[in-house]
């Protein structure tokens, strides 16, 4: 067992190693120590990001709901405005009219920022969720971490 100040010679995560090292090296490394000093094993897809286990995806499936419909309401408040731009042409063809011009910009804008707001919230949502995966993740990597010392 270490003592508090005492310097700790075999660091697992030490920038010094990975110098000489080339990236490819430098994870496989990284993987092996993981696994041989916490005994887990982290999931890397293709494109270098951390996938989560089904069990973490599972957590909080009503809030997840929450955050892909309010995504669903994005997508059909951009259709709105869309469809806004396009009546208001129409309109504005037929008549020339300065009102419908307003009409029609109200209804776009109005829209576009209800659009904005609900991509906004699920986007916040789903950025909470990470960082409560993560900070799980974290707490137990720690805690394996001090168990193995």
């Amino acid at each position: 067992m270490r003592n508090v100040g005492e310097e700790d010679n075999q660091d697992l995560f030490s920038a010094e190693e990975f110098t000489n090292y080339n990236t490819l090296q430098a994870e496989m490394d990284l993987e092996r120590r993981l696994r041989e000093n916490v005994g887990i094993t982290p999931i890397i897809s293709g494109d270098k990001e951390i996938t989560y286990s089904p069990s973490r995806i599972n957590n909080y499936q009503a809030i997840r709901v929450l955050a892909s419909s309010l995504q669903g309401f994005a997508w059909l408040f951009a259709g709105i405005a869309i469809l806004s731009i396009l009546a208001g042409l129409a309109i504005f063809q037929e008549s020339r009219a300065s009102g419908n011009v307003y009409l029609m910009a109200f209804a776009f804008v109005t829209s576009l920022l209800s659009a904005f707001t609900f991509k906004f919230s699920a986007e916040v949502i789903y950025v909470l969720l990470d960082i409560e995966a993560n900070s799980r993740q974290s707490a137990k990597t720690l805690e394996k971490i001090l168990r193995s010392q």
